[in-house]
């Protein structure tokens, strides 16, 4: 989710509560999540899955 998509849901990452739970918690611990690793990764993603 880009950093635009992420300001739509009020600075969350999801919509759902239990998601967004988890999401504190793992920052909490000092760890990533697939939301904090997908920006940083855009130059190396290749456009397979974003083909229509």
């Amino acid at each position: 989710m880009s950093a635009r998509e992420r300001a739509r849901f009020d600075r969350r990452v999801s919509i759902h509560d239990s998601v967004q739970e988890m999401y504190e918690r793992i920052h909490a611990d000092g760890l990533t999540s697939a939301f904090d690793r997908f920006d940083p990764q855009a130059r190396i993603r290749c456009n397979f899955c974003l083909r229509v």
